[in-house]
């Protein structure tokens, strides 16, 4: 077994997001077209000493049982067998409570990371089924790749012909609750139309432009007014179009090229310097 081994684990941003429904258990059905991106933790796996433990370099992130990197080891060595002591860091780039599934990414990437330091005895498909125990978007994350998410999470069909636009990410500071975002969901006033199958792309740049949509942006906007602030600054940059990303509370740009990208970001952190600002692309 090698000593030492580092993952990219990178966030997402959802181009739909359509609420469904809610389950008897409480869950939400959705409809998203999910895209990792180019902004990423690195999560770094040492087998030895005892137990499971988790290291973080930014404050505020939970490094108990609590963490969903934490849960993913002890689930792996649940299934597998018991394994050696583990110590995982975690190299935050990605904010917390934006939006951007960076807990779940470090969860999926200890699957695979653990997986293949044992000798792969998982298939991907067993993996992204463990994810599920752990968290909605912990299957996606497992594949890394475009994908069209139904259910809670567990469809996942992968898609190409997603045309790599550049994105501009804007983190506005805020540390939104997706309960508290779902929970002032009406069902009622959701505006997202229904796909009635997988989205056939073909590298078209405005299709996705014009697909842009998340049923939740409304309650998070009520909730948290502050991300409006985010998005109205996008609205007025030259993005082909504005998203808030799964509960919030980062907002995202699309670009197609990359100097108009970089130009707002740089534009956005001189005007906004309390918020966080990335450029980066679609991982297609």
């Amino acid at each position: 077994m090698a000593d030492r081994m580092e993952i990219i684990s990178p966030a997402k941003v959802n181009l739909t997001l359509r609420i469904c429904g809610k389950r008897p258990d409480g869950y939400h059905e959705i409809e998203s077209l999910m895209c990792p991106i180019s902004l990423w933790d690195t999560v770094t796996l040492e087998p030895g000493g005892q137990g499971v433990r988790v290291r973080c370099n930014t404050p505020g992130i939970p490094q108990d049982e609590t963490n969903l990197a934490h849960r993913a080891a002890t689930l792996f060595f649940q299934e597998f067998g018991p394994g050696p002591g583990l110590l995982i860091t975690l190299d935050k780039k990605i904010p917390a409570g934006a939006g951007l599934g960076g807990g779940s990414s470090n969860a999926a990437s200890v699957l695979q990371g653990l997986n293949t330091l044992l000798g792969e005895p998982f298939s991907l498909e067993n993996l992204a089924a463990m994810g599920a125990r752990i968290g909605s978007d912990v299957p996606f994350f497992v594949y890394g790749r475009p994908a069209w998410i139904t259910g809670t999470g567990e469809g996942i069909d992968l898609v190409t012909g997603l045309y790599p636009h550049h994105i501009v990410v804007v983190f506005p500071a805020i540390e939104a609750s997706t309960a508290r975002v779902y929970k002032k969901c009406n069902l009622a006033l959701t505006r997202c139309k229904k796909i009635h199958r997988v989205p056939v792309l073909t590298g078209d740049q405005s299709y996705i432009e014009g697909l842009l949509c998340n049923d939740l942006e409304r309650p998070a906007l009520e909730e948290y007014p502050g991300i409006d602030d985010a998005r109205k600054a996008l609205l007025q940059t030259e993005a082909k179009g504005v998203l808030m990303s799964g509960s919030g509370s980062s907002v995202f740009g699309l670009f197609r090229e990359h100097a108009g990208a970089r130009e707002t970001r740089l534009s956005l952190e001189r005007q906004h310097p309390d918020w966080q600002v990335f450029s980066c692309q679609l991982i297609v």
